[in-house]
């Protein structure tokens, strides 16, 4: 049984703009770009007591960027409709963990990815099966948590792909701690905040498995 994945030909695909998005140089649709306006976002309203001004805590243009990055269909939404949906979920569903996300213990962290991906699936699409659109949503806003991003078309429950990916991940693990390359996206004060986050936790080991991934029946 062989688990060295392929070799990472490059990292650069943090900081490398989706080529399908708008004029394919939007710094904005790379993985660095993404993190720090969901994730920056987040960060910047809980300092602000939650508020953003009178507008969305995450931006519709946030939203719209990220669905076409990963070319998620909005099937009815408009990613208005879809910002001002997360506005309600951030605030009552994330709010209430936020400052305490770092205290948590690892099996309470899977938990409560687990909770929030199902819930988001269900606030910001009234479908509990949308749970693809929820896990990609969720690896930008949340790196904090062990949220295992779904990359085709799920055939179980999220717990249950959930448990499967992490095992295949901890299995690759000593082949994918690569360099992290810093931030290079955003203020100051988002790079330091970025860095701070992503050297506490495995976001970019996760990062790094979801742009290598084996195929299942190289496992067996």
């Amino acid at each position: 049984m062989n688990l060295n994945p392929p070799p990472l030909s490059r990292t650069s695909f943090w900081s490398t703009p989706r080529p399908h998005v708008l004029s394919g140089k939007d710094l904005r649709s790379s993985d660095s770009g993404l993190l720090t306006l969901f994730f920056g976002s987040a960060e910047h309203a809980s300092r602000h007591n939650w508020l953003n001004a009178g507008r969305t805590l995450i931006d519709k243009t946030y939203v719209q960027l990220l669905w076409e990055a990963q070319q998620i269909p909005y099937e009815g939404k408009t990613a208005h409709d879809l910002a001002s949906l997360l506005d309600s979920f951030v605030r009552n569903d994330i709010r209430p963990y936020w400052h305490s996300l770092d205290d948590l213990s690892l099996p309470e962290r899977h938990e409560l990815a687990i909770h929030l991906v199902d819930a988001t699936a269900q606030q910001l699409f009234a479908d509990t099966q949308r749970i693809l659109p929820a896990t990609w949503l969720l690896f930008y806003l949340l790196p904090q948590l062990p949220i295992m991003p779904i990359t085709g078309t799920p055939e179980s429950s999220y717990r249950a792909y959930h448990y499967a990916m992490r095992e295949r991940f901890a299995q690759q693990l000593p082949y994918l701690m690569t360099p992290y390359p810093g931030s290079d996206y955003g203020s100051s004060h988002q790079r330091l905040m970025i860095n701070a986050a992503v050297n506490a936790g495995d976001w970019w080991q996760r990062l790094c498995f979801m742009n290598a991934q084996l195929p299942l029946s190289a496992l067996e």
